[in-house]
């Protein structure tokens, strides 16, 4: 190209680029705009940040400054989506945008959120003011409804911190509104289906109702019970709203119940000892039971009867009790040796009525009780006021258990051994502080059925008493007896005893001057409250029928077993002269059906010639029994055969002619009358292989295998197998030793190694439970599992554990109590640092108070330096425990 050439296309390309600039200053002030829009976009909108990053729930609001800046935001990000931005600018707008959203979903939510607030206030107004009806309900349900809008609304809020601060500003608050009081309103909608229901008559649809209103008013408690654990004091009670349900629903039940035809719906056994009808409407109870309360013995409106392959009960000896809505009758047979055990025909007639004055249809319908369910005790509770400990079962036990340990040492029931027994009680042991809390195990009983009791490891609690003592009543028990219970156990002041208390701080007072009395604890009372102060009855009341008397107890007289004492009170009391003859009160056949015994309602002597008995109708030769007042409880007239042998089965009646038998006090003889028993055959076999365990020494004991009464061969892998034993629920301690009796291989003998037991006296021993299983007979059958009484003694010697010299004595301490009764010097060998004896005339020895582990050693002039203490290896050593078992020999231990 020539150079002429060149310098024209420079131009050319000058003149072009020329041009280009001038053809585009508009799009270029344009594009600055935009870009100057997305910025002020940003900015905007970046000041909305704080509002949408909340994290609390008192950062949830939507102040003037907040939509003031957001309305900007949103005026600014429209302004610039106006100008249609693109390419890099475009991408930041959108970002901007969704950051006005966030902004905008905290604004959506508080809006919902604050409407919910006012509806669960209105809800909360119309609770405070305990008004549940359809008002209520209305208000629930617009609560209900905006809760969910406010979950789906805050579902759409940025973040999961930012959701759960709406949440807990709006969502919480109103779900504690609601479930506060969510069954209530259930409840309230059910009771008005339920009373729908019955004015249509669709009475078969209403059990189920009713069955899901218990469930409803269940869960009211729960949910408050709960909710509280989580948010203290946010779930009030709602007593009155409640007790309004309650009322209402008794009206509900009234309704319905008033509607029904009256019947039986089920009969079932509860135990060997307890039958249940229950009835679909409340029973009057005068039409099933006498006297509710004080007899109750089953009126022959309600009938149980024995086939003939079942045990037998005595009618007379079934007791009655309803239930507290009447719909309930459990039936108990009280008879001590008699329970339920095969088929039974129940029958309900028609005298049977309901508290609305309808009969029952007629019912009868059969019932077969096989008990193989074992007694358990089921609570534990301890009386500060009586000091006593009571245990509940959940079935009668023919007696009391074997064993019974308050930490590990025996300890005796208080409550009667004779069955049927319901419930179990002690005092607390001397031993065991008020205060603390004390371990207890029981074990060895058995139910009617035979039926073992579950051994029970479990604590009580001893709860210290600071109230004051006083008297809680004074009654007459006798013609000549004023019986004075106390509100809780009596103690005794410093050297004395608490009946010599009582006789020193009660003054009787007749005609205004001293009246003598003696003063005994009430039989029979196990509580220790309980004392009768006997009077002559022919001096009290001369020829008066009657005699007012005055009580008057001295200030700070007694004390209770706490240490606190009564303050100083007087009462007044009519004594009324007995002039009431001695009456039957019931019958009764021991287990071993040797002895029939007839209760009064007082005690009373016997005139044995005034007894006609008869068997079947026919007369029973009485110088062939003996027929005398229980020397344990004068309210009993015991029979037995004069050959101590068993009754035989059959119907017998007593004919007590007038005089037969007279009250104690004033002589009052009874009138004609007949009592009748039941001795029944029985019918006892067996067909399975059996233990039975004795305990021919303190710590051995011998376990008989027997089949059908047979004596039985076992296999020495399992009979020998110390697996298949037990004592007290434990394995047998290591070294027990285990091996047949004799060649039969029918009988094992178990004999406890030295150290393994440090319970129960020597000689004396305590009962412990032997349990047996597994054990299996050379053809094949397993020993039915048992657990059986055992007496164990303690075999684990004292031994010293240490010493300490204070002043001139050194003090010893042993590894458990020590009996203070056979202390001697001579037990003990005591050195010097030097190793030279000090002479048993050198020191003397004594208890050591408070503390029975520990002997003192008192020396005339105790030696320098360590002393060393060794119980005597040679000789006699006298020292034992408190067991009196004598301690180990040789057992050292030396001072500091």
């Amino acid at each position: 190209m020539s150079k002429k050439n060149t310098v024209k296309l420079g131009l050319a390309a000058a003149v072009a680029a020329s041009s280009l600039v001038a053809a585009n200053p508009a799009q270029a002030a344009a594009a600055s705009k935009t870009e100057t829009l997305v910025k002020q976009a940003e900015a905007a909108v970046a000041q909305l940040k704080p509002y949408y990053s909340v994290t609390k729930a008192d950062q949830v609001m939507v102040s003037a400054e907040f939509t003031a800046k957001y309305n900007a935001a949103t005026k600014a990000v429209k302004a610039a989506q106006a100008a249609k931005p693109t390419g890099a600018w475009a991408t930041k707008l959108a970002a901007a945008e969704q950051n006005r959203i966030k902004a905008a979903r905290i604004i959506d939510a508080v809006k919902v959120g604050d409407d919910l607030m006012k509806k669960v206030a209105a809800l909360d107004v119309l609770v405070k003011a305990n008004k549940l009806d359809d008002t209520t309900v209305a208000a629930y349900n617009e609560v209900s409804k905006a809760v969910l809008l406010v979950e789906r609304t805050a579902g759409k809020v940025y973040g999961a911190p930012v959701r759960e601060a709406v949440q807990a500003k709006y969502v919480l608050p109103a779900k504690i509104a609601k479930e506060t009081v969510i069954f209530e309103v259930s409840r309230y909608n059910l009771h008005k289906e339920l009373k729908q229901l019955i004015a249509d008559n669709k009475l078969d649809e209403v059990p189920a109702k009713v069955a899901l209103l218990q469930r409803l008013e269940e869960r009211s408690v729960k949910i408050k019970e709960a909710g509280n654990k989580l948010h203290p004091g946010m779930y009030p009670e709602l007593k009155e709203i409640n007790a309004a349900l309650a009322k209402d629903k008794a009206e509900v039940i009234a309704s319905y119940e008033a509607k029904l035809t009256p019947k039986v719906e089920s009969v079932s056994a509860i135990n060997g000892k307890q039958l249940v009808v229950k009835f679909n409407k409340a029973i009057d109870a005068d039409t099933v039971i006498t006297d509710a309360g004080t007899d109750d013995t089953l009126l022959s409106s309600v009938s149980v009867v024995a086939d003939t392959d079942a045990e037998s009960v005595t009618a007379a000896k079934l007791e009655g009790a309803l239930s507290k809505d009447g719909k309930t009758l459990t039936i108990t047979s009280t008879d001590v040796a008699e329970f339920f055990d095969g088929t039974y025909t129940v029958t309900a007639t028609d005298a049977v009525k309901t508290t609305d004055a309808k009969a029952l249809t007629p019912f009868i319908a059969k019932v077969t009780v096989d008990d193989t369910t074992a007694p358990t005790v089921t609570g534990v509770s301890y009386d500060a006021a009586s000091d006593e400990v009571t245990l509940t079962l959940s079935e009668a036990l023919v007696g009391n258990p074997d064993v019974l340990r308050v930490n590990g040492t025996p300890v005796a029931f208080t409550n009667s051994s004779t069955g049927p027994v319901t419930e179990l009680t002690f005092n607390r042991p001397a031993s065991v502080a008020t205060g603390s809390v004390a371990d207890i195990y029981i074990a060895g009983a058995k139910d009617y059925k035979g039926n073992a009791l579950a051994a029970y490891t479990g604590n009580v609690t001893f709860t210290k008493d600071v109230s004051a003592l006083g008297v809680a009543s004074v009654t007459q028990a006798d013609s000549d007896t004023l019986r004075v219970v106390f509100n809780k156990k009596l103690g005794a002041k410093a050297s004395s005893t608490t009946l010599a208390d009582l006789a020193a701080a009660i003054t009787v007072l007749k005609d205004g001057s001293s009246f003598p009395y003696s003063v005994s604890a009430t039989a029979g009372d196990t509580t220790g409250t309980s004392f009768d102060l006997n009077f002559t009855s022919t001096n009290l009341y001369g020829t008066a029928a009657d005699k007012d008397l005055a009580l008057v107890i001295a200030k700070d007289g007694l004390v209770d077993v706490y240490g606190n004492k009564n303050a100083a009170s007087s009462q007044n009391v009519k004594m009324t002269k007995d002039v009431v003859a001695p009456t039957v009160t019931g019958t009764s056949v021991s287990s071993d059906k040797k002895t029939i015994t007839l209760t009064f309602s007082e005690g009373v002597t016997v005139d044995d010639s005034l007894f006609t008995v008869r068997r079947d109708g026919i007369a029973v030769n009485t110088t062939g029994l003996t027929i005398v007042s229980d020397s344990s409880d004068n309210k009993k007239v015991t029979i037995k055969n004069a050959d101590a042998s068993a009754f035989t089965a059959g119907n017998y009646t007593f004919r007590l002619e007038a005089g037969a038998v007279k009250d104690l006090v004033e002589a009052n003889k009874n009138a004609l009358v007949t009592a009748s028993a039941v001795v029944s055959a029985g019918t006892t076999t067996g067909t399975d292989l059996l233990a039975a365990v004795s305990t021919p020494a303190n710590n051995k004991f011998e376990v008989a295998f027997s089949d059908n009464s047979v004596a039985k061969e076992v296999t020495a892998d399992t009979a020998l197998n110390l697996a298949n034993y037990k004592l007290d629920g434990k394995a047998l301690p290591t070294g027990t030793d285990i091996y047949f009796k004799d060649a039969n291989k029918d009988t094992v003998v178990i004999v406890l190694p030295a150290g393994s037991v440090n319970i129960g006296a020597v000689g004396t021993g305590s009962n412990a439970i032997l349990s047996v299983a597994g054990v299996k007979s050379t053809t094949g059958k397993t020993v039915a599992s048992t657990g059986q009484t055992v007496k164990v003694e303690d075999n684990t010697a004292a031994t010293l554990t240490g010493a300490s010299k204070v002043g001139n004595s050194v003090i010893v301490t042993f590894s458990e109590a020590i009996s203070g009764t056979k202390l001697d010097a001579a037990d003990f060998v005591v050195t010097d640092a030097t190793g030279t004896t000090v002479g048993t005339s050198g020191y003397a020895t004594s208890t050591v108070a408070g503390n029975s582990k520990q002997v003192q050693l008192t020396f005339t002039a105790i030696p320098s330096g360590a002393i060393t203490v060794k119980t005597s290896a040679t000789g006699t050593v006298n020292l034992t425990d408190a067991n009196g078992l004598v301690v180990a020999a040789g057992s050292q231990v030396v001072s500091n």
